[in-house]
């Protein structure tokens, strides 16, 4: 079945595009403008995974309870896991699908450049 788009949210970074959000995943399209980044932040349940479609990325992640830095270019592919630390930092206009467990209001933030809760 064809549709809109789920919903469009304007973020300080950029924007999210929710294209199906039901009982088994969510998938969005995100746009981060180039020096922009999301927030340090990890889910309880909530998995992701993201394809970058254009830009690059530098993706900040905890492995083995140490935060690291990964550069991701277009085609990279990355599976976050729920309870892992994570941050997407724009070092280009980045564009990417993320797709995750339906969770969406899973989120504790542990730093934000933008005040959000």
């Amino acid at each position: 079945m064809f549709n809109e788009p789920y919903k469009i949210v304007e973020k300080a970074y950029g924007k999210e595009v929710w294209l199906v959000l039901n009982d088994k995943f969510c998938m969005k399209h995100i746009f981060i403008n180039k020096g922009h980044r999301s927030s340090l932040q990890y889910h309880n349940v909530k998995r992701e995974a993201m394809f970058v479609l254009s830009g690059k990325a530098r993706v900040t992640l905890e492995v083995s309870n140490k935060l690291e830095e990964f550069d991701l270019d277009v085609g990279s592919i990355l599976d976050i896991p729920a309870t892992v630390k994570h941050r997407v930092e724009a070092l280009e206009d980045l564009v990417f699908i993320e797709c995750s467990t339906p969770e969406v209001d899973d989120l504790v933030r542990i730093e934000d450049d933008y005040n959000r809760k």
